[in-house]
């Protein structure tokens, strides 16, 4: 066994995550490369992806095969593994899932499945594939005893599929030795069918509708037929249940069981009388498109009720930051809402937030700098117009803020009279919050008219009778009819901001750079040095006490 694949062997047994991972072989990989031309494309879907080693093997036999690539893994230790390698190759990949047994197949679309499971349950695994998998083809590395099971030959002939093995190989001088003897099998799922013109055409079946036409009689769930109330399911859930994954994900699937009674009801009419739902023009097909569509938008509602409970990384992330650590996840229709993948979603969360506590502090300060509010390094003689914040890709660098900013908003056509500020204000509450600011309310009311008005925003009181004091003033705005909003900033704060970016952008090192290098207006003192640098918030709870916070 190769020494980082023995290393990364013996971190998942130490964690509990070796979930029988024998890395494919390249001999595997290239069998399947080779029965697609030099031009095809496709994206694909990798169940149990491990650290990405199909990837790797197949970009190297053939580099353009794989459009976008879709995974579902259990184990946290190599799904960031997976990571690292395709951040190296600058790509990406779409998360499906953790745990294959909790995730469904049916409306995860692909060009293409590849599979190889653990052996233990390599039948379980098959048949989940050939019953639900959504594409033209699959192809699964499995053990040769597949051929003689009655379970896959079943499932086979239902799903009308073709199959041929295109190479047999063994384990025996693999990254992890096995003896296991496989076969590499290509599944053909695509079917013919006539076209609008009638003539034929060839394509992927949809394994969702060949199930509801097949079985649109289900097994009836024991609940009342009743409109379901969420928000009192999940306070009991809430109550009963030993963490919060676990209370959404059982008022999910109440929920869901309580939307599909109706179609169990329309299936069990069906079968006793199809020749009604012609006569009446009821397609079955229109029928099974609504559930789908229904299922869907239930699966998205709780995955937002999920996230919003994130209050801890929520409330320490600009609008921006916000936006960008769960859009993917918004926009993913086709995760499944299963414990898993919630426990999943939380350590992405707690590992990624961090990374955009630190980048957010920099992206706020370049966004408030302009000509007018910057002090150069004393070793940076350099003169910055506007227009070098503006329109120079290489920005103006080694540089404070002014306590005092003018940032540029603007009015609306039809909402002249307020200023739209592109949520700098709260954006910048935000970041004196991970900077260690407390502030006298916990959610401020930020006003925009522009009317010259004075607004403050204040700290808690610094003294015990609750009084405020002028050093407890952060900030004063006033908003303009031009949409300029003039900013008077906490001293205290400002030492704070400056010091954690020139850190974060690598324009200090130590303390006499600060003495050597700061204006001497912004009153910085060796002493701010301790007290402000490497301040930034960041999150060091474990997921399990993180969970418990969301309650």
């Amino acid at each position: 066994m190769k020494k980082q694949t023995l290393d990364l062997v013996n971190e998942l047994k130490e964690h509990e995550e070796d979930f029988e991972w024998y890395p494919t072989k390249q001999e595997m990989v290239d069998c399947i490369a080779e029965t697609f031309s030099e031009n095809a494309r496709g994206d694909w879907l990798d169940i149990g992806s491990g650290n990405g080693g199909f990837y790797q093997k197949m970009i190297k036999k053939h580099k353009d095969l794989i459009i976008d690539y879709a995974i579902i893994e259990k184990s946290d230790i190599l799904r960031r593994e997976l990571d690292k390698m395709l951040k190296e190759n600058r790509k990406s990949h779409i998360f499906y899932g953790a745990d294959f047994h909790e995730c469904s197949l049916f409306d995860k679309k692909v060009d293409y499945i590849f599979c190889n499971p653990p052996y233990s349950e390599f039948v379980e695994w098959t048949c989940k594939i050939i019953e639900q998998g959504y594409c033209a083809k699959a192809f699964l590395v499995i053990p040769q005893r597949w051929v003689e099971n009655d379970k896959i030959q079943h499932f086979i002939k239902q799903r009308g599929c073709s199959y041929k093995i295109l190479g047999s190989f063994d384990f025996l001088n693999a990254e992890r030795q096995a003896r296991a003897k496989i076969d590499v099998i290509e599944f053909d799922f695509r079917t013919e069918y006539k076209n609008q013109w009638g003539e034929n055409e060839t394509g992927t079946q949809d394994p969702f509708d060949d199930f509801l036409k097949k079985e649109f009689k289900f097994t009836e769930p024991q609940i009342p037929q009743e409109d379901f109330k969420r928000e009192e399911v999940l306070e009991n859930e809430l109550e009963v249940a030993g963490n919060p994954i676990e209370a959404y994900v059982n008022a999910y699937q109440k929920e869901l069981i309580s939307m599909q009674k109706t179609y169990y009801i329309l299936g069990e009419l069906y079968q006793e009388n199809s020749k009604i739902f012609k006569e009446l023009k009821i397609d079955i097909d229109v029928i099974t498109a609504t559930l789908r569509e229904k299922i869907k938008a239930l699966r998205i509602s709780y995955w937002q009720l999920f996230i919003d409970k994130f209050d801890k990384i929520n409330e320490r992330l600009t609008a921006h930051s916000r936006k960008c650590l769960f859009s993917s996840l918004r926009e993913n229709e086709k995760l499944d809402f299963s414990v898993s993948n919630c426990y999943a979603i939380v350590i992405y969360a707690i590992e990624n937030a961090n990374k955009y506590f630190d980048k957010q502090i920099i992206e706020i300060f370049e966004k408030l700098s302009n000509s007018e509010s910057v002090r150069n390094y004393k070793s940076n003689q350099k003169v910055y117009s506007q227009d070098d914040w503006r329109y120079k890709q290489e920005k103006p660098t080694h540089y404070t803020l002014d306590k005092r900013i003018v940032f540029s908003g603007y009015c609306g056509h039809w909402e002249k009279d307020y200023v739209k500020d592109d949520d700098i204000i709260q954006d910048i509450l935000t970041i004196a919050k991970n900077l260690g600011f407390k502030f006298r309310w916990s959610n401020e009311t930020i006003y925009l008219r522009a009317d010259k008005s004075k607004n403050e925003i204040y700290l808690r009181p610094s003294v015990k009778d609750g009084k405020l004091q002028y050093k407890d003033l952060f900030l004063e705005y006033r908003c303009f009819k031009n949409g300029n909003i003039h900013l008077r900033l906490n001293q205290e704060f400002m030492k704070a901001f400056n010091i954690e970016v020139a850190r974060l952008k690598g324009w200090i090192h130590n303390k006499e750079d600060i003495i050597n290098e700061f204006d001497s207006e912004l009153g910085i003192s060796p002493e701010d040095y301790d007290k402000y640098y490497k301040t930034v918030y960041q999150i060091e709870a474990l997921p399990s006490q993180f969970l418990i916070e969301m309650k």
